[in-house]
């Protein structure tokens, strides 16, 4: 049966069933489904898509003022900032997700690492320390990528470092 014969057919028996009328036009409307719903315009999407996103930028900015709050005993400056460094290769190797990455990270996280023992010694607080190392290896993977980590590290400074003159 060609494919005209069987959309007569279709149609003919759509209307003996009293499902549809003659009308091909109606037919192909319904076998396509409802129609998209007027009440939801352009706008409204765009306040929802305000509205998440503005969620999860609160999200995520509880987490960083959790994660940084630093509790218990301080560390000695020289070992919370060497657990800095361990806390930065543990971030970051939690983040690459390709072994090709892992491996790069390995092969060339020598200085990053270096530096960020370096500000920390600089910043002078154990607290700087003891925040960096908490937030890095407590922060989840749903809010802070591995670019984030600056973010975390500046974090903790701010809150725990040597206030700026007139500030």
């Amino acid at each position: 049966m060609s494919s005209k014969g069987t959309i007569a057919t279709l149609i003919l028996t759509l209307s003996a069933c009293g499902v549809a009328d003659t009308n091909p036009n109606a037919i192909a409307q319904a076998l396509a489904g409802p129609a998209p719903r007027e009440s939801m315009s352009g706008h409204s999407f765009q306040d929802l898509k305000a509205r998440a996103e503005a969620k999860a930028a609160q999200a995520k900015a509880d987490e960083l003022q959790s994660i940084t709050t630093v509790s218990g005993e301080m560390p000695e400056l020289e070992n919370g900032c060497t657990e800095v460094g361990f806390a930065l290769d543990e971030f970051t190797r939690k983040r690459l997700g390709d072994p090709d990455d892992r491996e790069r990270w390995n092969a060339t996280k020598e200085p990053d690492i270096r530096r960020v023992v370096e500000t920390c010694m600089a910043a002078g607080k154990p607290e700087v320390a003891a925040c960096q190392a908490n937030a890095l290896r407590s922060a989840s993977l749903a809010h802070f990528s591995r670019e984030a980590a600056g973010e975390i590290l500046e974090h903790c400074t701010k809150r725990y470092g040597t206030p700026t003159p007139g500030v």
